[in-house]
Parts: structure tokens; sequence; C-alpha cells
């Protein structure tokens, strides 16, 4: 979708839908979770989100292009 229209607008368009997502997800697997998993995940979850928020409006709608292709192909199950 951020190939199409800007990245933040994309992102605003997604929350929504990923945010209902999430509060599926919880139900679905309520009192099943892992405290190692969740030990591991939410500083480095923590971090990253901050260094979102910090350094969104200094890149260009062609920066986060690049870096969302680039996300998407490193990630274990991406394009790549």
């Amino acid at each position: 979708m951020s190939l199409t229209i800007e990245p933040a607008r994309a992102a605003a368009i997604l929350l929504p839908i990923l945010m209902l997502m999430d509060a599926t997800a919880l139900r679905t697997y309520r009192r099943r979770w892992d405290a190692g998993v969740l030990a591991t995940t939410i500083p480095g979850a923590v971090v990253g989100t901050a260094i979102g928020l910090a350094t969104f409006d200094l890149l260009s709608p062609d920066a986060l292009r690049v870096m969302v292709g680039s996300i998407a192909l490193c990630s274990p199950r991406g394009g790549g």
C-alpha cells in the first residue's frame, strides 16, 4: 500500500485494522501466553516504537518506502 500512496497515510488507514486484529488475537490466546516470550519481546518493541516515533517525521516518503520494502524482503517469511 505504501507503494501507491504516502506511507503515513497508508499507516493511518491500516492502523484500525491492525488494532482489531490484535484485539482478536488477544481474545483467542487469553490465558495461553508465555511470560518468557513477553519479557524478551516487550523491551525491543518499546525501543523500536520510540525510535520510530522520533524519526518518522525526519524521513521522506521515498525513504519510508525503501525501509518498508527492505523489511519485507529481509523478514523470514517476506518476499526474499
